[in-house]
């Protein structure tokens, strides 16, 4: 079997959340779990993870949240000149928070801090 490698993409709303669109708060997860294709260069899957979860999540308004990707404990940075949509195909999500930003909660985010152990898609 091919390996994969999982990152955590952690949604913060940048605005209290009663400022967010409807859409967004009932619809933005706090979290989902990206499974990087085998062979991706650790320097991309922050942009891998990204690109995956913004085509498969949509978001109304991308600068009422800050997206952070981490692999375990490290926050991994992605590329400020990387063309968005383009790794896209490079992973997969393999979990989705069933809380949405509507109920954001600080320590809910913050115990977040490793992809979870199985595929748990929602």
């Amino acid at each position: 079997m091919e390996r994969k490698n999982l990152v955590s993409v952690r949604v913060t709303p940048a605005v209290p959340p009663k400022m967010l669109t409807e859409t967004d708060r009932a619809e933005v997860p706090t979290w989902a779990d990206i499974r990087i294709d085998h062979g991706v260069d650790r320097s991309l899957w922050a942009d891998v993870a990204l690109d995956v979860f913004h085509d498969n999540i949509a978001v109304e308004v991308l600068d009422d949240f800050d997206f952070s990707v981490f692999a375990g404990d490290e926050q991994l940075t992605p590329a400020l000149d990387h063309d968005g949509y383009s790794l896209a195909d490079k992973g997969a999500i393999v979990a989705v928070s069933d809380i949405t930003v509507a109920h954001y909660s600080e320590q809910e985010n913050s115990e977040r801090s490793a992809p979870s152990d199985g595929p748990q898609l929602h």
